[in-house]
């Protein structure tokens, strides 16, 4: 049986799964059939090799390990042949290709401190350093979608900070902005990003940010209940919440001209715009109720409002805790508590339920529903029932937002879903692909979180 099969990530195609594992004793790189069958060994050394991360079109991996001497960031063709040394960084880990496939960018450690570097698509070009620090220490990575920059964000005594690298090191990084918290969302063309800092206290900020010069412009408005803003997949339409005379809004304008909608909302909102670029509709959940007590958190029924005309669909009447459009905007998946989809409480989804430590979310044995809705006819289905990892529960789910931007639930092709199981409900424990068709979920790997491959 699998031993301790960790880091699965999927092909750009959706067909293999490449994973690090340790079931023959030390570290090293596996390829699998989506199913979970046919586990090839890539890798076979003495030393690390792991985190595998697949190239846009498929056909090679890279991964990080040792087995020169020294840490670095390997190459090799899927079946494993090939195994070339790419560049060498001491604690290089994570490397992430660039949408376009022409480079690398990776989080490693040099004399000078931890950094963040980049380079080329071709064996033993140049490493090139984007950023290196002693004190502010890189924890994610995010290719700009023109593939030309890396904004990555860092801990910072004022909380987190955000940076912009150019991918050649043309430029030293600039320091956007800190704070805590900070989300953000690339413009379709990326020469810009909208952020948002400091949710909705007397300092936050919702400005974009130049990606060629690092300025910000003025504050699109006082931010309101919400954690990451909305720019639409043909970048014609901005999503954010705001307070406007004592009330709460959800607000969507058009980019050029005037108009747009305003709705009230009680608590925090949550959105999200449909990837595809012909579509102007803007899914959102956010609790509902007529009584003055105060309301935490942004769960509530899902509805997709048209930005073009104005209408307001309601997908699920229940308490929904996050939600994952398509990739062709047809569908949405969306989590609700198992059992307690009606009047569901969960005060406090961003507070006390975010803050719970692993021990508590096991203990608890918190269950979630996976459902898909058709947009169209407005039908859900229900997929499955499971316990989510602690992980996923705690680090990933109150945040689904900004993840939408940047990490894959569902498969390419739209076919499925992956989730990450810690066992009971109708599922064992591991890391499961769940078709949308209804043929059942299928357990392929061990793991706490696992999302699909093929670009951002």
């Amino acid at each position: 049986s699998p031993g301790d099969d960790l880091e699965p990530l999927w092909s750009p195609d959706g067909t293999r799964i490449a994973f690090e594992s340790r079931r023959h004793g030390q570290s090293e790189v596996y390829v699998m059939n989506a199913d979970g069958s046919n586990a090839v060994r890539l890798t076979s050394n003495t030393s690390y090799d792991g985190h595998p991360s697949w190239s846009p079109d498929g056909g090679r991996l890279v991964f990080a390990s040792n087995r020169n001497g020294s840490d670095g960031i390997w190459i090799m063709n899927a079946d494993g042949s090939g195994a070339t040394l790419y560049y060498s960084v001491a604690d290089s880990h994570r490397p992430m290709w660039s949408p376009d496939g022409t480079r690398l960018a990776a989080v490693g450690q040099v004399d000078d401190g931890p950094g963040v570097f980049a380079v080329e698509d071709a064996i033993e070009a140049e490493v090139t350093p984007l950023f290196v620090n002693r004190t502010n220490v890189p924890i994610y990575l995010y290719w700009s979608p023109a593939g030309d920059v890396v904004s990555f964000i860092t801990n910072h005594e004022e909380g987190i900070a955000l940076y912009l690298a150019q991918a050649d090191g043309s430029e030293e990084a600039r320091l956007l902005a800190t704070g805590a918290p900070f989300y953000w969302h690339w413009r379709p063309s990326g020469d810009e990003l909208l952020m948002h800092t400091g949710a909705a206290a007397s300092d936050a900020r919702l400005a974009f940010v130049g990606a060629e010069d690092g300025e910000a412009g003025e504050d699109l408005a006082r931010p309101g209940f919400f954690q990451a803003p909305g720019i639409s997949a043909n970048g014609r339409y901005l999503a954010w919440a705001e307070v406007d005379g004592g009330v709460r809004w959800l607000v969507v304008r058009p980019e050029e001209g005037d108009g747009g909608e305003r709705l009230p909302h009680r608590g925090a909102v949550a959105m999200g715009w449909s990837p595809n670029p012909e579509s102007a509709q803007l899914a959102f959940i956010s609790p509902v109720g007529t009584d003055e007590r105060p309301v935490l958190g942004f769960q509530g029924p899902l509805r997709v409002l048209d930005a073009e005309s104005g209408e307001v669909d309601v997908l699920s009447p229940h308490s929904v805790l996050a939600f994952f459009w398509s990739p062709e905007g047809s569908q949405i998946a969306y989590l609700t508590l198992a059992g307690e989809e009606d009047g569901m409480q969960v005060a406090g989804w961003r507070g006390p339920l975010a803050r719970r430590s692993k021990g508590a979310a096991q203990r608890n044995g918190l269950q979630l529903t996976l459902w898909v809705a058709d947009v169209a006819s407005g039908r859900s289905t229900q997929l499955l029932t499971f316990r989510p990892t602690p992980i996923y529960l705690t680090q990933f789910l109150p945040f689904f937002d900004q993840y939408a931007l940047s990490h894959r639930v569902w498969s390419p092709d739209g076919t499925a879903l992956v989730l990450p199981v810690a066992g009971d409900g109708s599922a064992g424990e591991g890391i499961y692909v769940v078709p949308v068709n209804g043929d059942g979920a299928r357990r392929v790997t061990d793991g706490d979180i696992a999302f699909w491959g093929g670009g951002q």
